[in-house]
């Protein structure tokens, strides 16, 4: 299968766009929808020349755009990449709130004069109050 032909299926969105007598019609069809970067490789690639087409003569035709598309997938991959992270530390400071939670406010203990603020669960205490009881002044 020839890749020019293929490219103009493709671009058509027909098979029969490759024929003899739909090549004018296929043509105007891709004049009027895509850039003139792949009109110039469309007749590149249709091109009857005796020796075969290389993809490094194709690079060139294509090359700006095909580093564009580059550029935004890793841009978009950074993004994806900063939002998995966040997501993550959001992970882990929802554990560490829940344990915290956990030791210092047990409902069974709320009676017990033994359960008080002392030691380490006061210190917990008050760490918890700093983080998430701030205030503006």
């Amino acid at each position: 299968l020839d890749l020019g032909k293929l490219v103009v299926c493709l671009a058509c969105n027909s098979m029969s766009a490759i024929h003899q007598t739909n090549l004018t019609k296929s043509s105007d069809v891709i004049s009027s929808s895509y850039s003139g970067d792949v009109r110039m490789l469309l007749q590149h690639l249709l091109n009857k020349s005796p020796q075969p087409k290389k993809i490094n003569d194709l690079m060139p035709m294509i090359g700006a755009r095909f580093y564009t598309h580059i550029e935004r997938l890793r841009v978009e991959n950074d993004t994806t990449r900063t939002v998995l992270r966040q997501e993550l530390e959001n992970g882990r400071l929802f554990r560490v709130l829940c344990k915290i939670n956990s030791v210092l406010d047990r409902p069974e203990h709320l009676m017990d004069p033994g359960w008080g603020e002392t030691s380490e669960r006061y210190i917990l205490k008050l760490f918890r109050n700093f983080l998430f009881h701030k205030t503006d002044e």
